[in-house]
């Protein structure tokens, strides 16, 4: 499952076609380890990738 699918599975109203990635925030904001970022600020990082990074 990527980190894409947790979220939209449980947190769909995060799911938002207008954020970047397709999901509003990062992975870590969601106990998700699997980032690309790497302290608690927005990072520069490709977003897509983050969030189609496997998760479980």
């Amino acid at each position: 499952m990527t980190n894409y699918e947790y979220v939209k599975e449980n947190y769909p109203s995060r799911v938002l076609n207008t954020a970047i990635g397709g999901v509003m925030g990062c992975p870590e904001d969601y106990g998700l380890k699997k980032s690309l970022r790497k302290r608690q600020y927005y990072c520069k990082e490709d977003c897509v990738k983050c969030w189609q990074l496997q998760n479980k």
